[in-house]
């Protein structure tokens, strides 16, 4: 279990603002706090304040991930049994179009370790349209029967939320999430439940969109 207390030092020598309220924005500029009902607290004998039960919520979702409290749910692989000989390694993606940028990510996440089972998350047909307003042109069913055949995929299901991240790598006993460059600091805060992230760099002049691009113009 992991508890998050947050505590913000004594405002010494702080200036309030005109409402009377000390310059709090200051302590908390990334976030969208009520500065209004922030709460007053002791701790250690010691006057100070904090976000309202709401807002530490909100803070603690922009800064951990929207999933940083763990759903009560039992677990087919739970995430404090693992086995030292296998890393468990997860990646996603749509692989519409399967390319040799895909086959490069997909190698590259297997040979991280000397042992390593490789779990693909491909996103469903609805779950791409939601992202990219994009149907794929090579459906969910067959995206997945090419990705479960390749050599170095050992297993595949269907992503059906970017949310669910989290999930996902505790429902497969995750080591290690891979992912693209181009997603580079979006998933760190799984770090925090002991799950390694690696951003490969992307294939260049390669993508399915490209390939789009492409038989568009020659067409």
């Amino acid at each position: 279990m992991d508890i998050h207390i947050d505590f913000v030092s004594n405002f010494v020598g702080m200036n309030r603002d005109k409402d009377g309220l000390y310059n709090f924005k200051k302590l908390w500029p990334p976030y969208d706090i009520d500065f209004k009902k922030i709460r007053k607290i002791s701790y250690l004998v010691v006057k100070t304040y904090a976000p309202s039960s709401e807002d530490t919520f909100s803070v603690l979702s922009k800064q951990y991930g929207e999933n940083y409290l763990i759903p009560e749910k039992k677990y087919n692989y739970p995430p404090w049994i693992k086995n030292t000989n296998i890393k468990r390694v997860i990646s996603f993606g749509t692989y519409d179009l399967f390319h040799i940028g895909h086959l490069n990510i997909l190698n590259n996440a297997k040979n991280i370790y000397p042992h390593t089972y490789l779990v693909i998350g491909i996103s469903s047909d609805n779950f791409n349209i939601k992202k990219k307003n994009i149907k794929p042109i090579i459906n969910e069913k067959n995206r997945l029967k090419i990705i479960k055949n390749l050599k170095c995929v050992d297993e595949c299901f269907f992503e059906e939320s970017l949310k669910l991240k989290l999930k996902y790598c505790i429902d497969f006993n995750i080591d290690t999430l891979v992912m693209g460059d181009d997603h580079k600091g979006r998933f760190d805060y799984l770090k925090i439940y002991g799950i390694n992230v690696i951003y490969f760099p992307r294939t260049k002049n390669i993508s399915s969109s490209e390939i789009i691009n492409k038989i568009k113009l020659n067409s």
